[in-house]
């Protein structure tokens, strides 16, 4: 998945302090101060993206709590 999301994103998309983790793209990172919006923003932006350039669709391992 990680190769999807690095061919498909560019590493420095943000969403507030909500980012892609530098050392494995799997990973997203809250800088500082990012809010949950801003998490779910990134993960549902990398999810579009990635479907849009290689048709695959990303399925979440986590469950998100809201």
């Amino acid at each position: 998945v990680w190769e999807l999301i690095k061919s498909s994103i560019p590493n420095e998309t943000s969403f507030g302090d909500a980012i892609i983790s530098e050392k494995h793209a799997n990973f997203f990172v809250n800088k500082k101060n990012a809010k949950s919006s801003d998490m779910k923003s990134l993960i549902e932006y990398v999810k579009k993206q990635v479907k849009i350039k290689t048709g695959v669709t990303l399925e979440l391992e986590v469950v998100v709590v809201e």
